[in-house]
């Protein structure tokens, strides 16, 4: 008995799917099929391993393992649903299976993958190397651009401070996984839970991590594709932890994730969670890191990892009300475009603008552009992007997405799923009754260090109360706090922790916010209070709507604090400036580099930040460090930036072909090299390869950044393989044999046609 299998109506190719149910057809195609009707078992093909499936009679049937079809219709055809079974998801493409039994014996088998976003600290090996290496071939295909594009300065009005941020950054992530998936559909995002330590995000294997000799240029595995991220002319990823958090044994400095999902009655209180933890995961890293400012975030691959968690909170609190209120749209307490937090902090109303309503369509898959009129209020910006990636198995959301369309993801109530899901959230909310016990006991141990915090009459009796509380979200407790901050007489620690529990205050309050800006200012502020003024900032930048007007009156601050006394203000406010090209301070940086006695900073952090806002004049500078500097971390800094620099070609290759230069210069020049010259890259990379008496390391970094494409279109190209392939035989390196044995595995494969 011959059968044809259809998932959504694709037949062919191959299936993916989520804990969401999608219709499945089956059609018995032979001439002669025996009796009418035929009655089939459909099951997994193996439950001790891989994927696992369950099976629906109809969407709103209840979840079966087994399933018994009947085939009777006239047309010999039958549908049923399929989901991936809760926390049962696949580790590779292909390893869920679907039998179909007649009479105890399987006529056919069905491969599919379960595909979901899982918690980027439990990946293996595997399913983090293909998420890296599709994710780095993906931005030097030079479509990565309009991401950047569509989260720059630009567009900051229109993506944060307002009741659309959580709906527009999941159609982002949307966005950008479609866009991953076209390069191979067994990938997904996954995500940073930065409210639990995660030792594996922050590895040389995956995100890398911080060189504390340099300016956070990050430090990768030899095997790390992240090795080759590099966005145009921009300098080397640099990410710095804040002092007080430690990536390998930290939780980012954020609230707890029961205390984000405890925020409510409705969306009006559970949105203040842009401030905390969203803003303040922003703002875990300090300067240089790109991470903590909204212009220049996504130039870091964290960004998308930290943002898939801020989505999986919003699906985590949405799957909270076991009714499945909280999925539909059209309800107020599960999305409303006028937020109430000027009831919460007695502020004026914030009204919603276009795109906050939610039949709006979205910017800037509608493909509009603003003018700057209250009747036009888009960005002003040509929209970056066309219309939204289709999905080969959905037809959701179509091309012009509306805020209403990203509410009910999974499709409960709609049956219009957007086809991703998350480890952590099933399609049936059989997880939700253990969450809320969770919920209801922080909730409970909250209120009493909020009520313990109110009732609070002597000065230590507040602060020990106020240091149990996470950001304060009612008038009375913030009321108080704004008071032990603004007490000149109070020791300097009070009022610290003061300002860390009122992000969400000052997100909707210009009076405060221009409070802290003075507190910043002034050189007799207290030290540390002054660096929490800068992180609060920071952080309200990613959540408030009014910070933007008050940029003007930052701009002037920062620039007065590029000679200030303390070196953390100093450099922060110098990186702020030139991560947002600033004309003054790129002139301040280039006279710091040529007359060293009048730098404001360091030679190799003024090398790296010039490389926001490269020309060519800058070109020359460089050059002249790497030949003459003795501060190797600027010179690795330089070698980097000068893979924009056609004339440094002949000293880049002095640089690497030097054996004496410290490792990190050497692979940064051979990244310059590739990427002034990617053909003469890989007559490089063949010597470099068979050359036993050249670093290991250097060797195993060198098979990583082979392009396939590039090589294979080479006449070189069979020439090269078949080196790797001889050498395969040969006793060598870990790293190399390692190396050269996942290339030719991903060759093999089909990545080299």
């Amino acid at each position: 008995m011959q059968l044809q299998f259809s998932l959504n109506k694709v037949t062919n190719g191959r299936y993916y799917v989520g804990y969401a149910p999608v219709q499945c057809a089956i059609k018995i195609i032979d001439e002669k099929a025996g009796p009418n009707p035929v009655t089939l078992v459909l099951s997994n093909l193996d439950v001790t391993q891989g994927g696992q499936l369950v099976f629906y009679k109809d969407r709103t049937a209840p979840e079966q393992d087994t399933l018994t079809l009947s085939v009777a219709d006239d047309e010999r055809k039958a549908t049923f649903y399929i989901g991936g079974k809760f926390k049962k998801a696949s580790n590779v493409d292909g390893d869920a299976a679907i039998t179909f039994s007649l009479n105890g014996q399987v006529i056919d088998t069905i491969n599919l993958m379960v595909r979901v976003r899982k918690n980027a600290n439990e990946l293996n090996p595997e399913e983090r190397d293909l998420f890296l290496r599709t994710f780095v071939d993906f931005v030097k295909s030079g479509k990565y651009g309009r991401f950047l594009d569509m989260h720059g300065e630009a567009a900051d009005g229109e993506i944060h401070g307002r009741a659309s941020f959580l709906p527009w950054h999941r159609m982002f992530l949307l966005d950008l996984e479609r866009s991953l998936q076209e390069i191979n559909p067994a990938v997904t995002l996954p995500y940073w839970d930065f409210q639990k330590k995660a030792e594996n995000v922050f590895h040389p294997d995956f995100m890398g991590i911080s060189d504390h000799g340099t300016v956070g240029q990050l430090q990768f595995g030899d095997l790390n594709p992240l090795n080759e991220w590099r966005i145009g002319t921009l300098p080397k990823l640099a990410r710095v932890p804040h002092p007080r958090f430690d990536t390998a044994h930290d939780k980012a400095l954020v609230e707890d994730k029961e205390q984000t999902l405890g925020r409510g009655p409705g969306f009006d209180m559970f949105c203040l969670m842009e401030g905390d933890p969203h803003g303040y995961a922003h703002t875990s890293f300090i300067a240089p890191s790109p991470l903590r400012r909204p212009g220049t975030a996504p130039q870091d691959p964290l960004f998308f990892m930290l943002h898939a968690n801020v989505d999986r909170l919003w699906a985590e609190w949405q799957m909270t009300d076991t009714t499945n209120l909280l999925f539909d749209g059209t309800k107020l307490k599960a999305y409303n475009p006028q937020t109430q937090l000027h009831t919460i902090f007695d502020v004026p109303p914030i009204i919603p603008r276009t795109g906050d309503f939610i039949n709006d369509t979205m910017w800037p898959w509608n493909g509009i552009k603003g003018d700057g009129t209250e009747a036009n209020p888009r960005p002003t910006i040509t929209a970056p992007s066309g219309p939204l990636i289709p999905s080969k198995f959905s037809a959701f959301p179509g091309e012009k997405p509306t805020v209403l369309d990203t509410i009910d993801y999974q499709g409960r109530l709609t049956g219009k799923s957007l086809y991703f899901d998350y480890f952590t959230v099933p399609f049936n909310n059989s997880a939700a009754s253990n969450l809320k016990a969770k919920i209801l006991k922080s909730d409970a141990l909250m209120a009493d260090s909020l009520n313990t915090f109110k009732l609070a009459i002597e000065h230590v009796d507040k602060v020990q109360s106020l240091s149990q509380l996470n950001m304060l979200t009612d008038k009375q407790s913030t009321d108080k706090a704004i008071l032990i901050l603004k007490d000149q007489q109070a020791d300097t620690g009070s009022r610290v922790l003061a300002l860390s529990k009122l992000v969400g205050a000052v997100s909707s309050d210009e009076s405060l916010i221009l409070y802290i800006i003075d507190l910043l200012a002034n050189s007799i502020t207290p030290t540390d209070l002054r660096i929490e003024a800068l992180r609060t900032l920071e952080t309200i930048s990613f959540s408030s709507p009014i910070i933007s007007a008050l940029n003007p009156q930052l701009t002037d601050v920062l620039t007065g604090l590029i000679r200030d006394n303390n070196p953390q203000i100093r450099q922060a406010a110098i990186s702020h400036l030139a991560q947002s090209k600033n004309g003054f301070v790129q002139q301040e940086l280039i006279k710091g580099l040529i007359k060293p006695e009048e730098a404001l900073v360091s030679e190799e952090l003024a090398v790296h930040l010039l490389g926001y806002d490269m020309h060519a004049g800058i070109y020359p500078i460089l050059r002249e460090i790497v030949r003459k500097s003795s501060n190797n971390n600027s010179r690795s800094e330089a070698v980097y930036l000068l893979g924009g620099d056609p004339d440094a070609k002949g000293l880049l290759s002095e640089v690497f072909n030097n054996k004496k230069e410290r490792f990190n210069i050497r692979k940064n020049s051979l990244l310059s090299l590739k990427q002034l010259d990617p053909s003469h890259f890989i007559e490089l990379a063949r010597q470099i390869i068979n050359d036993h008496n050249e670093n290991e390391n250097i060797r195993a970094v060198t098979i990583n950044l082979i392009d396939q494409k590039t090589l294979q279109s080479l006449n070189t190209g069979n020439d090269f393989l078949n080196d790797l392939r001889k050498l395969e035989q040969t006793k060598l390196p870990e790293n190399l044999a390692t190396g050269i044995k996942s290339f030719l595995k991903n060759q093999s494969a089909g990545d080299l046609k």
